[in-house]
């Protein structure tokens, strides 16, 4: 056998036994090797690492909230190495595949409650809000960098906050895109009695936004009064609004 044969046998066998290792090695092993100080984390895991299910947690270390539903995965072959993961809120499957340096991320949406948010911290624990986020996202491909054009389009709907007795609120969406070196972010206000907006940019680790929040136009003198404790919670009032100013220091 030639050496370049015997190079390609010996090559192959140690894929075989990684994926042998894979298919047997414990999925609670995660909990080990991943980074624990991350938004998102994983608190309970069984099966294996080629296929198993977690349980997510959502929140910053100390203050996480369980998701009450688990994620599977599972590895597979989809023109290179794959893994498909399945969430009750997926709209379907999502399957990251792995093409050379980079991550195939397909089109999905992701539907979940937006009182998950209180897991956040301030000031989302303060406001405790209610309704559903919708998170659309297109095609991708992930190379380390910040992509360009549409990356996440967030759709909250049926919106309410403890801090008022309005309910629903409205409607709102933000947009984040890429231009390569860092990321915009637009929120506008789609209906309701409470209008919202603003523009922000993050680049470099360092996050700027600016916007106002408001009674709409069209609200009624109750309906605005009952709309003052929100908007102290918010921000620096300006007359009947609230500003919206975040200055984050890498």
């Amino acid at each position: 056998m030639s050496t370049r044969r015997r190079m390609a046998a010996s090559i192959g066998l140690v894929c075989i036994a990684i994926a042998a290792a894979l298919a047997v090695m414990p999925a609670r092993w995660l909990l080990r090797v991943l980074p624990d100080r991350g938004l998102v984390a994983l608190v309970d895991a069984d099966g294996s690492i080629w296929q198993g299910r977690a349980q997510l947690a959502f929140g910053p270390p100390g203050n996480r909230r369980s998701l009450p539903a688990r994620a599977a995965w599972s590895w597979r072959w989809a023109g290179g190495p794959a893994v498909s993961i399945v969430h009750p809120w997926l709209e379907s499957p999502l399957l990251l595949r792995l093409s050379g340096r980079d991550v195939v991320l397909p089109a999905n949406m992701l539907r979940l409650p937006a009182d998950t948010l209180s897991a956040l911290g301030a000031p989302f624990n303060t406001l405790q809000p209610t309704g559903e986020l919708m998170l659309r996202w297109p095609a991708q491909r992930l190379s380390g960098g910040v992509p360009q054009g549409e990356l996440l389009t967030l759709q909250w709907d049926d919106a309410a906050a403890a801090l008022s007795r309005i309910r629903p609120l409205g409607s709102y969406r933000a947009r984040l895109t890429g231009d390569g070196r860092g990321m915009d972010l637009g929120i506008d206000t789609l209906s309701g009695v409470f209008q919202v907006q603003g523009t922000g940019r993050w680049e470099r680790g360092a996050l700027q936004f600016s916007g106002a929040a408001q009674a709409a136009a069209t609200a009624t003198s109750s309906q605005r009064e009952a709309l003052q404790g929100l908007l102290s919670a918010l921000g620096r009032r300006d007359g009947d609004r609230a500003l919206l100013d975040i200055r984050s220091l890498r």
